[in-house]
């Protein structure tokens, strides 16, 4: 299967924002990316995981996804998954 676009699953501007700086910094926590955003994290955790459910969906593999334990530095963590998407 080819590449992908992490883009093509974001719905407005919010969730390219959190595609983007997911890509920049290869990960983030929710409270990092609400910070960094300005806004809730509960809206923040839901549009994760739409964007996690729908790529899923259509792919059959998840464009981001949370990892619980200790990466790079980061704990409970969402993780863009490198192999799946597309060199900028």
């Amino acid at each position: 299967r080819g590449k992908v676009n992490p883009h093509a699953f974001c719905i407005d501007e919010l969730d390219h924002k959190i595609v983007d700086y997911l890509t920049h910094y290869k990960g983030a926590t929710t409270p990092e990316l609400a910070d960094y955003l300005k806004v809730n994290r509960w809206l923040v955790l839901n549009r994760l995981r739409k964007i996690q459910k729908t790529s899923k969906k259509q792919c059959g593999k998840a464009v981001i996804d949370f990892y619980g334990g200790v990466k790079s530095g980061k704990k409970k963590a969402w993780w863009i998954n490198e192999e799946m998407i597309q060199g900028e």
